[in-house]
């Protein structure tokens, strides 16, 4: 098999050495557009540092990037007299590239042999010993479902520009099981929380909203507060509004999207994830885990309470979020290097809410 790839790929650099403007083309390509590597740069650990005085708002400095428009779930096709070649989205490797030979490249300055020849039978041999011996672990969920990470961050932040900094907006309509929710995350909470068990120093509320949970759930057990969000209206009416007298206890409001936010070693009690870990992908939940990790204090523990689907994964394409079953959820968290110490499901919601499930770990 490997003759023979490597016999296409002669073929394919001969006939490219002939369109000699399109040459770079071959020797540019480095896969820079598959999902593993796709997502966007972390921003630099040394950007916490040094430590921000007291409620101050710490902005992302890439912050707007995730809100570039993209079309990267678009279908490529190519015909000619004898059928139709289409990418079907199988591997997201070279997808970009596969457009390019048709928006681009081929259309205009390449002849029609050439033109076939890379669409037909480079890309399509590619493909196959990719899916044979794949290159890279693939992310079934990441691939299968979401089809271009940027355009699904960015759906989310859209989403959420249009939703009101208040309970009501925090909870989507469902307010009235708001006192429910905190409830049951606070009885969780006590398990890990204590003498012999996690610190109350410092916990970080990640996807913080107006700071729902940190108001009625953090707050009162530990000393300070951090807060992440990616949605500054949210932060700023948290600080201003929601607050209250808890305000003066935050140490930093972090204006990060949590695919990109590097938190600071050994520095948090608690990490907190409420209805967030839903909006990110597998590959990037799976990493911040790992990067949190190594923010915790001795004893420290990250919980996770997000909705789980009953069976497999779901996409909501309005709000760009995609809930998992538990079963996948503990594998990430695994893949992680994670140990789960306790799992528990959220009680008392009424049945056409999807099941809210809690997740200890260290």
């Amino acid at each position: 098999m490997t003759l023979w790839f490597l016999c296409w790929y002669a073929l394919i650099c001969h006939s490219v050495s002939v369109e000699h403007k399109r040459r770079s083309f071959f020797w540019n390509w480095r896969g820079r557009h598959h999902p593993s590597s796709e997502a966007i740069l972390p921003i630099p650990f040394s950007f916490l540092h040094p430590r921000p005085k007291a409620g101050e708002l710490i902005r992302c400095g890439s912050f707007k990037r995730t809100a570039e428009k993209r079309t990267l779930n678009r279908r490529f096709r190519m015909s000619d007299s004898t059928s139709i070649k289409e990418f079907s989205g199988t591997h997201q490797a070279f997808r970009d590239r596969w457009a390019k030979t048709d928006d681009e490249m081929c259309k205009h300055s390449m002849s029609f042999h050439l033109h076939n020849t890379l669409r037909k039978e480079f890309f399509a041999s590619y493909l196959y010993l990719l899916e044979q011996i794949p290159l890279v672990k693939l992310y079934p969920v990441t691939c299968e479902y979401i089809k271009g990470e940027k355009q699904f961050y960015y759906r989310a932040q859209n989403f959420y520009k249009d939703v009101p900094a208040s309970e009501e907006g925090m909870m989507g309509d469902f307010v009235e099981i708001s006192e429910i929710d905190l409830e049951g995350s606070r009885q969780f909470l006590k398990k890990f929380v204590g003498p012999g068990k996690a610190g109350t120093k410092r916990a970080l509320d990640c996807g913080c909203g107006i700071g729902r949970v940190s108001k009625g759930v953090l707050f009162p057990v530990f000393e300070s507060m951090e807060m992440l969000d990616m949605m500054e209206e949210f932060i700023l009416h948290a600080h201003e509004c929601y607050l209250g007298d808890y305000a003066d206890r935050v140490e930093a409001y972090y204006l990060y999207n949590l695919q990109e936010f590097i938190p600071p070693t050994k520095r948090y009690d608690v990490i907190w994830l409420q209805w967030v870990a839903c909006h990110l992908t597998d590959k990037d939940l799976m990493e911040f885990l790992m990067r949190a990790k190594q923010s915790l204090r001795p004893n420290g523990v990250i919980i996770i309470k997000d909705n789980m689907a009953r069976q497999g994964c779901k996409l909501d394409p309005i709000d760009s979020s995609i809930i998992r079953h538990l079963d996948i959820m503990k594998n990430i968290i695994q893949t992680a290097g994670l140990t789960i110490l306790d799992v528990e499901k959220q009680e008392g919601f009424p049945e056409v809410i999807v099941p809210v499930w809690m997740i200890a770990m260290r």
